[in-house]
């Protein structure tokens, strides 16, 4: 739990707007399990171009959490935080477009994922190596291990367990 008082703080500065503010204020919300508050501070920061914010903010509509599930809107968050040059939308992206047959399926899927494994993002690191590890190619099966090693790295639970 978020001390009342560190709440209270962080209120009082995003009263002012600022999309930084609204984004620490939110993170600190999620943290607090105070889900409802922190879509509309997500929401807030990302009208105000924050990056990040649109990235939280699209999640929330993608799962459902602190509001109704949209996909529609989670995809509209999501492209503009990545034309704002976050690659990390990107990966939400092509996992929509992936796994969603309402959303149309564009030519960008792997340029996506790429970009996102190429920041070190650990779901998309461990979807590359997953994709490598179904390869029959010794170079392949490296690749995945190392992949994996480094999802590990940066805290994948998951990828920790596939390489135990």
């Amino acid at each position: 739990m978020t001390d009342t008082t560190d709440l209270a703080a962080l209120r009082a500065a995003a009263a002012s707007g600022a999309p930084d503010d609204l984004y620490r204020l939110a993170t600190a919300l999620v943290a607090d399990l105070q889900m409802e508050e922190a879509f509309e501070a997500h929401r807030r920061a990302g009208e105000g171009g924050h990056a990040g914010a649109l990235i939280e903010l699209g999640r929330m509509w993608m799962y459902g959490i602190g509001t109704d599930a949209d996909i529609a809107q989670a995809v509209q968050a999501f492209e503009r935080s990545e034309a704002l040059g976050q690659p990390i939308a990107g990966y939400f992206l092509a996992l929509i477009g992936l796994g969603n047959t309402a959303v149309p399926r564009d030519a960008k899927i792997g340029e996506r994922l790429l970009a996102a494994v190429q920041v070190g993002h650990p779901p998309a690191l461990r979807a590359a190596a997953i994709h490598f590890g179904r390869k029959p190619n010794l170079q392949d099966q490296a690749m995945a291990v190392q992949l994996l090693d480094h999802a590990a790295g940066r805290g994948d639970a998951i990828a920790a367990q596939l390489l135990a």
